[in-house]
């Protein structure tokens, strides 16, 4: 199993990169309407990211029925739904036509 560190650093990078993909959306939408879901978007984004790290320095096996590598695989799990269902919603706030 990784490190916390490790995992943190992977946490970290996929935030930011999606982060940043949506910063380069939001500056192509010059409509404010068009940008509104996409600071929507932003802020659930830093949000569980903080939850994430949270959750990953919080672990202690003894309080938990659970192993430390199926906690770990489920916030890994819970992380990559969450990054794909967001980059579909920037995919989809892309095509809608202005």
């Amino acid at each position: 199993m990784a490190s916390k560190r490790e995992i943190k650093k992977e946490v970290n990078f996929l935030f930011e990169e999606m982060i940043a993909d949506a910063i380069m959306i939001r500056e192509i939408k010059k409509n404010q309407e068009q940008q509104k879901p996409v600071d929507s978007l932003i802020m659930k984004s830093i949000d569980k990211h903080e939850e994430l790290i949270t959750r990953i320095n919080h672990f202690e096996t003894r309080d938990k029925k659970q192993s430390a590598k199926q906690y770990f695989n489920t916030i890994a799990k819970e992380a990559i739904d969450y990054f794909d269902d967001t980059y579909k919603q920037l995919n989809d706030i892309i095509q809608e036509k202005k």
